[in-house]
């Protein structure tokens, strides 16, 4: 075996005379070649070439084969590829899927009202914290939400001031706000309306709340009848063509309608009493903590409003 000499600063052979400084034409009367691999000490080379080849002047005799590592695939190998290529890629779709089902699902129920006109931004601002959570929204009736949560089939829910008791339930009130009369654009009504001025017959009553109820019986009397009852402020939206009609709505509710250009607000004299919007959940069941980061949103969106009193 040849003994390998690392030289780091050269060195002179101890041989006697000198080379001669000319250079020669090897190509002339030259018709075979020979390469020897073990006379490159300290080089591990790969012969791609094979005896008695013809080659040129240039025609690469060898490479280094040193450090490198090929892989070459059988006829066998080479029809399998695809198919295996087709198993990884339903293996990372079948860790995709699992990874989805990992992510946990929290599931808010809301009044109609809530989910039209307050919870979208709050919505949005939650989604875009990017948080490993499914969120799941349903819109129901106070009464749907109280039975849903009960059931454990919500985590929480926002609902309004009807809240009844009951022992399987932890409320907590969010915040307040007041009524004010919204009409259309081109209505005549003054900035501050007295109730006795207002005419029932034109009105669209768009909550069924018994505190309204009994604001419309005071002004109006039992016996009077509104043009429209709904359970949803926008219905209010549609007026009819006629100046006069109005509707007591929720301040957020009113100040979109105001923003979007479909409505004009006006304030009472005498209002309805202010709605309470509570949150609802399991008694003993601990909230998720995805439900303090959408508290948080929902404190920040009701910040934008200062008309709306919040108690959390």
């Amino acid at each position: 075996m040849n003994k390998i000499i690392k030289l780091h600063k050269g060195l002179d052979i101890p041989i006697e005379g000198v080379a001669v400084n000319t250079v020669s034409d090897a190509r002339k009367g030259l018709d075979t070649v020979a390469v020897c691999p073990p006379d490159f000490i300290g080089y591990v080379p790969r012969v791609i070439v094979s005896e008695n080849d013809t080659v040129e002047v240039g025609t690469p005799l060898f490479v280094r084969g040193k450090g490198l590592r090929r892989l070459e695939l059988t006829d066998a190998g080479s029809r399998f590829l695809p198919l295996a290529q087709r198993w990884r890629k339903l293996t990372d779709e079948m860790r995709g899927i699992a990874a989805a089902e990992a992510r946990t699902h929290f599931r808010i129920g809301a009044v109609y009202t809530a989910n039209q006109y307050v919870l979208p931004p709050v919505y949005k601002r939650f989604l875009e914290r990017d948080l490993p959570v499914a969120l799941r929204v349903e819109t129901l009736s106070s009464q749907q939400a109280q039975e849903t949560v009960t059931r454990r089939e919500l985590d929480m829910a926002i609902v309004e001031d009807d809240v009844g008791f009951n022992p399987e339930l932890q409320v907590t009130p969010l915040f307040r706000e007041s009524f004010y009369m919204i009409c259309s654009e081109g209505s005549d009504y003054p900035e501050l309306v007295d109730p006795r001025d207002l005419d029932m017959s034109q009105e669209i009553n768009v909550s069924q709340r018994r505190e309204v109820q009994v604001w419309n019986d005071y002004w109006f009397g039992p016996a009077a009848r509104p043009l429209l009852n709904t359970d949803t402020v926008q219905l209010a939206e549609a007026w009819p063509p006629t100046r006069r009609v109005w509707a007591a709505a929720p301040s957020i509710a009113a100040e979109h309608m105001r923003r979007a250009g479909r409505a004009k607000i006006c304030r009472f004299t005498a209002p309805p009493p202010d709605r309470i919007s509570y949150l609802i959940a399991p008694r003993a069941v601990q909230l998720p903590e995805e439900a303090a980061l959408f508290l948080e949103d929902l404190r920040w969106e009701l910040q934008q409003h200062p008309d709306v009193v919040i108690y959390f």
